[in-house]
């Protein structure tokens, strides 16, 4: 059986605006040592700024190395889905999501980088889609996993929220 999540507002907009033509920003600055090949072209009018996106980026990045899934937890929307990288299971609550990254960040030596991102911002909704890499140690060997992602981000009151996140492996 399909579990049935009520969406909310503001991610049916989101997703209606991903299929919609859009116009991919790029960060042009020079890069923060761990995420390289951020793109905009022109700042926002309004809503989220692309710094903000970047920034957002750059801490659940940050928190996943530091292997602190408390931490990676709060930047996510209490009703956010993620569909992770190394796992098929979809997680949709806070306890599921904390699970699952108290096993990711518990690899040895865990580090990730972001090689490219592509922003969209659509008001108090933001996309960014790229590719990152993990690497971490397991059994005495270096494992590497190029993947993709998505992070769908909502502007709050408590700031940037994850209300989104997709990840899959880089096909060989």
């Amino acid at each position: 059986m399909i579990p049935i999540i009520k969406p909310t507002r503001a991610l049916l907009l989101a997703l209606l605006l991903a299929f919609a033509p859009i116009h991919a920003h790029a960060f042009n600055d020079a890069p923060a040592p761990a995420v390289s090949n951020i793109n905009q072209d022109a700042e926002q009018p309004s809503g989220i700024q692309p710094e903000e996106i970047k920034q957002a980026l750059m801490d659940w990045l940050e928190a996943v190395s530091l292997g602190n899934s408390s931490a990676i937890i709060q930047l996510y929307d209490p009703n956010a889905v993620l569909i992770s990288t190394l796992s098929a299971k979809v997680y949709t609550t806070p306890a599921e999501r904390k699970k699952y990254f108290d096993a990711f960040t518990a690899h040895k030596h865990l580090r990730g980088s972001i090689e490219q991102a592509y922003v969209r911002i659509y008001g108090d909704i933001a996309i960014a889609s790229g590719l990152y890499t993990f690497i971490y140690k397991e059994h005495g060997k270096t494992v590497v996993i190029p993947a993709r992602f998505t992070f769908v981000y909502k502007k709050t009151e408590d700031g940037l929220k994850i209300v989104e996140h997709h990840s899959s492996r880089q096909p060989k």
